[in-house]
């Protein structure tokens, strides 16, 4: 009746299509109460989208954040297919339009929901994995670390969480917002509540309380807060890798920096840089990836050609005799002959050495392919 009364005052009309009522509530149901505008009643909706972010009676995060994918998701797979072969190609440029064109969409609001308990299954990193996965040309079930730490990204959530300190320091700091933003601040901060509360619990979880203490502070705690996170994540990250137990034990000794992968530029050949890419990430159909699978263990993981042999990425390259031809035109084209180094010496030079990568690459493609065909089409074909 206010509402009516002060758009008659000020000759505004309102846009009933467009007015909705929403009852909040735990249980996040949809609870009808008659509302009326003058004579018309209004609609009591489950979800409304206000000023672009999805709110449901619950307040769950979780359905916004699915509907901010939705929409990035429509983004992605244009750009795709504008770019075309293009997308796998140019990693460089895919990697910067996605920043510049999808990551935006991911992070709308964020500067509010960025510190909040974020959902388990995170929409917004779905998204980001599934654009790393599918421009590096591995599967799914590739591991998330190994992926982001070849394209050296991190998670959207750090971004995320810069945002929202950066939109405290704006309003707690600065003071450089409006009477409502103040308001509500304060009240979620004296009541330990909200939005106030995450970033207050969120910089002590990574020890920069006394940024939130001090409130003369001049210096941009978003990027502290960033550059910590981040430091967190890549020791986390190489911790994991490192360890004897972990998938990834080959691309735990050949990941060294921090940073995108010289190969993924330099390899002109896409399959052949795809190829590689899974021989890092333990992402092919060697029995020592194949075997933990079907759960046998790892000493009975034995290479089909070489019953005594088991068949990991070393023995692949190094060793079994069937791929020996294509094993030797990779050493002529180096110039190089076996005997020069000890077996271990042969493998760190093949993978690891910049301008030999490329045909390493070359000669996993091409040994790849016969082990497939031996194993499939050949045995069909006797």
């Amino acid at each position: 009746m206010k509402l009516e009364d002060y758009c008659k005052q000020n000759e505004i009309e309102v846009n009933l299509e467009k007015t909705k009522c929403m009852i909040f509530n735990k249980t996040g149901r949809l609870l009808r109460k008659l509302f009326w505008f003058g004579n018309k009643r209004l609609e009591t909706v489950r979800e409304y989208k206000y000023l672009g972010f999805l709110i449901t009676p619950s307040l769950n995060l979780n359905s916004s954040l699915k509907d901010l994918k939705d929409r990035a998701m429509r983004a992605f797979y244009t750009l795709k297919s504008k770019m075309g072969d293009q997308f796998k190609r140019d990693i460089t440029t895919s990697l910067h339009l996605f920043d510049s064109l999808i990551k935006p969409i991911l992070l709308y609001g964020s500067d509010y929901w960025g510190c909040l308990k974020l959902p388990k299954n995170n929409p917004i990193e779905t998204l980001h994995m599934t654009f790393c996965k599918e421009l590096l040309g591995v599967q799914k079930q590739t591991t998330n670390i190994g992926v982001l730490l070849e394209l050296d990204r991190v998670p959207l959530s750090i971004y995320a969480k810069k945002n929202c300190v950066k939109n405290w320091e704006r309003i707690a700091i600065r003071k450089d917002a409006n009477f409502l933003s103040k308001a509500s601040y304060e009240f979620a901060l004296y009541n330990n509540t909200g939005w106030a509360q995450s970033i207050k619990d969120y910089l002590s979880q990574i020890g920069l309380m006394n940024v939130l203490l001090n409130e003369n502070v001049t210096r941009q705690a978003n990027l502290e807060a960033s550059e910590r996170e981040k430091d967190m994540f890549y020791q986390t990250s190489f911790l994991t890798i490192q360890q004897n137990t972990s998938k990834l034990r080959l691309f735990g000794k050949l990941k060294k920096t921090i940073a995108l992968e010289n190969y993924l530029i330099n390899t002109k050949n896409m399959i052949d840089r795809i190829s590689m890419t899974k021989f890092r990430l333990s992402n092919h159909g060697l029995m020592i990836e194949k075997g933990r699978h079907n759960h046998i263990e790892r000493d009975n993981r034995k290479c089909p050609f070489c019953k005594h042999r088991v068949e990991d990425e070393f023995h692949f390259i190094i060793e079994c005799p069937t791929y020996a031809p294509i094993r030797a035109q990779l050493l002529g084209e180096l110039n190089l002959r076996e005997n020069y180094y000890n077996d271990q010496s042969l493998f760190t030079l093949l993978m690891e050495t910049e301008n030999i990568i490329p045909l390493t690459a070359k000669y996993i493609t091409r040994a790849t392919t016969l082990r497939e065909f031996i194993l499939t089409k050949h045995r069909n074909m006797c």
